[in-house]
């Protein structure tokens, strides 16, 4: 994207395949900005490994800390390479120590630096030093009891082999025991070779993953995006089998039937068209039109597991906006352009309400872009309102109600009576059936239960408080019955109508969002900035001393309040901190907000 080269960073996650050493290794770059986090979880989703890389000056920053946990969401097994040993402000002991006590896993040292700094001459194989070597020996056999049976067979541990340690190293690092840590220099090519024999040693391969679904063919996709010229393109990791050109395939997760048109090799922002994707690769199809981000493809129609059959699902916005184009003549591009990119970024989201387009997003940056793609991409100028901060509605207790509706329209009978409750919960299914002696609901077939769901989510788009979207609610469903003739959009609504009455019977509460920041500057600003926090009702999580000797601060922010808190720490601090905006949540917000 033009605007990754404009800015220096990155904004959508690149694919390329390579070989190395007769291994093909698909690679997925990710971002780093809290606005693309959803970017990072759904090409994480379809990985089988990762390799984290830390800066030697820094060790395990508060960034690293979420994708960190974004990989373990999906127990992928990792690496550790740790970079710029080459740096002024380089210290690899720290910055192992920091893997232990941020994020709680055990570091597996396999190289360590030969000097560093200014003195850094490359990774050291921990194998070949014979003081180091015990005491990775000793700590593979306390992690893996195969390793440890092979050690009291051997008369003493000169006996062990290299391919004896390495593969005990593999199986710490599939079982999640342990996590081997290289080191390096990225920019000067110092360590990179080892960390690519190393990623094939010890990550797993293709087959060492087992499929989410059994099918001969199982593959899924974990991101669309529009391409000018081959049109709607969807990115697919292969599972099982073979995904061609010019065959049909079967949408599990939506239930249909799709096509795929032509198949691609990804290389970074280059497709090199190809007649077949093959297992365990990564690559692109063109031709589907129902296939949306998370689902499952395969052959022939299979049931997914409940666990399986979920969409990835992006996190809720936290700004909004207006958006209007300079002149009405490009009103109905925009909004073809709008829900194009919403297709593309689940993140962001895109509504009419009170004949005003709104678009919502993860923040200023993620909209700003957003804005910039437009005119150059669709050449439409537009402009948006002020930047708001997206509150939300939380459940707290919720309330039964019941519906008994029977009208005349255009000359047919539409008939609905049910009864729901509402309760706080987190659970994932929005819809629960509550089956009795005398409602079994064997009447409410898949179709009618999905109009079901879209009656109860559209409700809770709008809360009783403020009209903001209600969050931690599920829907009991007590009873219901639906006269013959009645349409499913009679039945949406009715739905929607019950549970927008028990809504306002509820107890809810205001939530807002906040941001983690972490803050690093020099000590004597320290209190300055501390002061500014309390003013913005931010709260202090952990504050420390970092690997370079400044204070390291990480706090949550109001997102209210942080309005040009980036320019306003640049002042009170005389530009000497820097700030890094993490990740989003959102807490009960105080009265008067």
């Amino acid at each position: 994207m033009e605007e990754e080269r404009e800015r220096g960073i990155t904004i959508n996650s690149a694919a390329i395949s390579f070989q190395w050493k007769k291994h093909r290794i698909n690679l997925i770059d990710t971002p780093g900005h809290v606005d693309f986090t959803f970017e990072v979880e759904r090409a994480v989703s379809v990985l089988d490994g990762a390799v984290a890389i830390l800066d030697a000056a820094h060790g395990v920053e508060v960034q690293s800390e979420t994708v960190w946990r974004q990989a373990d969401q999906f127990r992928l097994a990792r690496l550790v390479f740790i970079n710029k040993m080459d740096s002024t402000r380089a210290h690899f002991d720290k910055a192992v120590d920091s893997l232990r006590t941020k994020l709680r896993v055990e570091p597996l040292v396999i190289q360590t630096p030969n000097g560093q700094g200014r003195q850094f001459g490359g990774p050291r194989d921990v194998l070949d030093d014979p003081s180091l070597r015990v005491t990775l020996l000793d700590r593979l056999a306390e992690l893996d009891s195969q390793f440890e049976s092979e050690l009291l067979t051997l008369s003493s541990y000169d006996k062990v082999t290299r391919d004896q340690v390495l593969a005990a190293i593999r199986r710490c690092t599939l079982s999640g025991k342990a996590v081997p840590v290289l080191c390096g220099s990225a920019l000067k090519d110092v360590g990179v070779e080892q960390l690519m024999d190393a990623i094939v040693a010890f990550l797993p391969s293709a087959e060492d993953r087992a499929s989410p679904i059994q099918s001969p063919m199982a593959a899924r996709c974990f991101k669309t995006t529009h391409c000018v010229n081959r049109g709607m393109l969807s990115f697919i990791r292969v599972y099982h089998g073979t995904v061609a050109a010019k065959t049909s395939v079967f949408n599990a997760s939506q239930e249909c039937s799709d096509s795929v048109t032509r198949a691609y090799e990804v290389k970074a922002d280059e497709l090199m068209e190809v007649d077949k994707i093959d297992a365990g690769n990564i690559g692109a199809v063109s031709g589907l039109k129902k296939t949306q981000t998370g689902d499952y493809l395969v052959r022939q129609r299979c049931p997914l597991p409940d666990a399986v059959n979920r969409l990835l699902r992006p996190p809720d916005p936290v700004f909004f906006c207006s958006v209007e184009p300079a002149s009405t003549v490009y009103l109905r591009p925009l909004e073809d352009a709008l829900q194009r990119m919403s297709r593309d970024d689940p993140s962001l989201r895109v509504e009419t309400k009170d004949d005003q387009l709104v678009l919502w997003g993860m923040g200023e940056l993620h909209l700003d872009i957003v804005r910039q793609r437009l005119l150059r991409e669709a050449k439409i100028e537009v402009d948006f309102g002020p930047l708001q901060v997206a509150f939300r509605e939380e459940l707290v207790e919720g309330a039964e109600h019941a519906l008994d509706v029977r009208k005349v329209v255009g000359g047919s009978t539409q008939e609905v009576h049910l009864r729901l409750s509402l309760r706080a919960s987190d659970d994932k299914e929005l819809v629960h059936l509550v089956r009795t002696r005398d409602e079994s609901f064997s009447h409410v077939t898949p179709p009618l239960l999905n109009v079901i769901r879209e009656g109860v989510s559209s409700a809770l788009q709008r809360g009783p408080l403020k009209d903001y979207p209600v969050h931690g609610a599920v829907c009991d469903l007590h009873a219901f019955a639906v006269g013959r003739g009645t349409a499913l959009s009679f039945v949406r609504a009715s739905v929607a109508q019950t549970v927008q009455e028990a809504l306002r019977r509820s107890s809810v509460a205001l939530q807002e969002p906040v941001m983690m920041a972490e803050i690093v500057c020099p000590n004597d600003y320290a209190s300055v900035v501390i002061g500014d926090l309390d003013r913005r009702r931010g709260h202090i999580d952990q504050m420390e001393t970092s690997l370079d000797g400044q204070r390291e601060i990480v706090a949550r922010i109001p997102m209210a309040t942080m309005t040009k808190y980036s320019s306003d720490l640049r002042t009170i601090t005389r530009g000497h901190a820097t700030l890094r905006l993490v990740g989003i949540q959102y807490q009960r917000a105080p009265d008067g907000v």
